[in-house]
């Protein structure tokens, strides 16, 4: 996609539960697939909560910020 079109910003989202190794897999690829910026999905009310993954995470500020900490 960034191939067709260089001068438009790319935007990945990722989603995973409260677990760092996933989280820094989903980065790597993230980063290997060339975004721009990467969206935190720690909202989602559809995001398999039932995996802890989405909203789960998002409703506990220690996880945000340790989500956001391990991505940064």
């Amino acid at each position: 996609m960034k191939k067709e079109f260089p001068n438009k910003v790319l935007i990945g989202s990722a989603m995973a539960g409260y677990n760092k190794d996933d989280w820094d897999k989903l980065v790597d690829m993230c980063n290997d697939a060339g975004f721009d910026a990467l969206e935190l999905n720690l909202s989602c009310p559809h995001g398999m909560t039932d995996k802890g993954m989405g909203r789960s995470c998002g409703e506990n500020p220690k996880v945000i910020e340790e989500i956001t900490r391990w991505t940064s």
